[in-house]
């Protein structure tokens, strides 16, 4: 999934996220679709227990693990 926009102050901005980044795993789990990335993100925010979750991105041949803060 390529990330289009962050938004600026956000929890992706300040873990890192940047437009054009490719989200290739979200804690753990592979994401092939949007459709698929919008529901594991929907799972992780509605867990109250959750402060924190984990990207794996790629940008420009980089690959960086991001941590971002829920909570």
């Amino acid at each position: 999934m390529v990330v289009h926009f962050v938004k600026p102050n956000s929890p992706a901005a300040i873990a890192g996220l940047q437009p054009d980044d490719w989200i290739r795993e979200i804690d753990g789990a592979p994401v092939a679709t949007f459709a698929a990335a919008v529901e594991k993100l929907r799972a992780i925010g509605a867990d109250p227990l959750r402060t924190e979750c984990v990207l794996l991105v790629s940008h420009g041949g980089d690959t960086a693990v991001l941590r971002l803060k829920l909570r």
